[in-house]
């Protein structure tokens, strides 16, 4: 009984098409040809071949998400920083209102925050 358990669970049910070039569909042909396999079958068993030499994907690291986490809080940041140094920017060109040399200051501070949040996040990405 075990064995048709077994071989209900291994049942070809999925149909996969795709698309080979021309010199692709030639090699596939020949090949399973040369191991006197059907062209499913030489396909099913160079696949799990390939399978077990290759590890499976890694998913993302708890540092690498936490990292992009704060890169995107930085750029958000710093988006929030150009809009303002902007509007001084146009403050100042316009002469509406004179610009405190305080404001630019705290202006230039707040963008090296930023820089130092993108290298922060940058550099998590890097270990």
């Amino acid at each position: 009984m075990g064995s048709k358990a077994t071989a209900a669970s291994k049942r070809l049910s999925v149909r996969v098409k795709f698309n080979l070039t021309a010199e692709e569909a030639d090699r596939l042909v020949a090949e399973a040809k040369a191991s006197g396999l059907g062209k499913a079958k030489y396909v099913r068993r160079t696949m799990t071949k390939v399978w077990q030499m290759t590890p499976p994907p890694k998913p993302p690291r708890k540092a690498d998400t936490e990292a992009l986490e704060r890169l995107a809080n930085a750029v958000g940041h710093l988006k929030k920083v150009g809009s303002n140094v902007n509007q001084l920017a146009h403050q100042a060109n316009t002469g509406m209102v004179p610009v405190q040399r305080a404001e630019i200051i705290y202006a230039f501070n707040q963008i090296q925050v930023v820089l130092s949040q993108l290298a922060a996040a940058a550099e998590g990405l890097r270990a």
